[in-house]
């Protein structure tokens, strides 16, 4: 079974004020070419579709038109689509018998087990297996047994103990954060966030095709293999790396699967300058000497005791554009203050836009009292931060 994997489209994302149509439908035409040449049995996104669960006409229109569009390019391919954190699911979910007609299968919500299996077939023959699980918070998943947190494994392995053994391979599908791969892209965005283990899905699968994190990565345990695909743009300014989708060939169930990254021109980078952040006016004078040579969206860091002047915003807004860049937001750097032996960073307005509510709030009970909330009203103001 051959399949290609992608996530996070994030369709209808405005990139500070930015539109990013053009920069999807490119990515939209690259698949579609892969598609064509690779010719695979399916392909498989693993949540996060649109940018927010209230898209835009446009937005939908978008989705709709490429989606034929792959399937055009490949009519045999079957076409696998969950729901991730910023997708409505019923909205997903709604035109899911229309899409039947085009070979996709969408699923916005938990059902019973054996509904999530999706028989991958090619020209009547059956090829393997996936298993698709949508993103949910951990009171949204049917009890299998095992802890709150380790629902969505007990689900899963539930789920794959439906599945024939018959020696074709599986593919699981989840949108979830993975403790053991790296997500510090995420915490930029968000600040702290739950995490499963790769242990708790258990061992009935032959490729865990991840989404969420939005950095390609890999991990293998014997011969499963677990992939983040990435994001195919950059979403953040945390994203300063090559973006891609994965080409998966399995042959049998418990052989590795074979992994090759196709990687995509994104049209359009993300920066952050300088590297080593400096006053204002150095800043400038280092944006007037190193010209962008292809369109880049661009965050300037400057380091300041203090607040900027009023008209800091104009001028580096001007230097960027004259650079060639297209200016995107000032992310102030201060010094570390020591308050009671303890070092803390003060915070910006862009920063705490930012930041998880959850992470302040703990910080500031710590501040305020001496000493860290206890650990249960901990746990039940987490559960409070999550409630969708």
């Amino acid at each position: 079974m051959k399949i290609i994997h992608t996530s996070d489209w994030h369709i209808g994302q405005q990139f500070y004020n930015y539109d990013r149509s053009d920069e999807h439908r490119s990515f939209f035409c690259q698949l579609a070419e892969v598609v064509r040449e690779q010719a695979p049995d399916a392909l498989i996104v693993s949540g996060d579709v649109f940018d927010t669960a209230a898209q835009s006409a446009a937005s939908r229109r978008l989705y709709a038109e490429s989606m034929i569009s792959l399937h055009e390019a490949c009519p045999s391919m079957q076409i696998v689509v969950t729901a991730g954190n910023h997708d409505s699911s019923s909205n997903l979910e709604a035109e899911g018998s229309l899409w039947r007609l085009a070979a996709v299968k969408v699923v916005g919500r938990f059902s019973e087990p054996e509904s999530h299996i999706v028989e991958i077939k090619r020209d009547g023959v059956l090829k393997g297996y996936v298993v698709a699980l949508p993103h949910s918070y951990p009171q949204n998943i049917p009890d299998f047994g095992g802890e709150r947190a380790d629902r969505l494994g007990a689900f899963a392995k539930e789920a794959l103990t439906k599945i024939p053994v018959d020696g074709l391979p599986v593919v699981l599908m989840a949108h979830t954060t993975v403790s053991s791969f790296d997500y510090s892209e995420k915490l930029e965005a968000v600040g702290n966030i739950d995490s499963v283990s790769l242990e708790s899905f258990g061992d009935g699968y032959d490729y865990l095709a991840l989404g969420h994190i939005h950095m390609p990565q890999t991990s293998l345990a014997g011969s499963r293999m677990a992939r983040y695909c990435g994001s195919p743009v950059p979403i953040s300014f945390s994203e300063e790396f090559s973006h891609s989708v994965s080409l998966v060939e399995l042959c049998t169930r418990g052989e590795t699967p074979v992994l090759k990254e196709i990687t995509l021109d994104t049209g359009v980078a993300v920066k952050t300058v300088p590297f080593h952040p400096v006053g204002l006016e150095e800043t400038l004078e280092y944006l007037g000497k190193h010209p962008f040579t292809s369109p880049t969206y661009v965050r300037v860091q400057i380091a300041s005791e203090s607040y900027l002047p009023v008209d800091s915003a104009e001028r580096v807004s001007r230097a960027v554009a004259e650079a060639g860049g297209m200016y995107c937001q000032i992310k102030l750097i201060r010094p570390v203050v020591k308050t009671n032996d303890t070092a803390t960073t003060a915070m910006d307005v862009s920063e705490l836009k930012d930041a998880d509510p959850y992470d302040i709030a703990l910080k500031y009970y710590e501040a305020k009292n001496g000493h860290p909330l206890d650990e249960e009203l901990a746990r039940m103001l987490k559960e409070i931060c999550e409630e969708p």
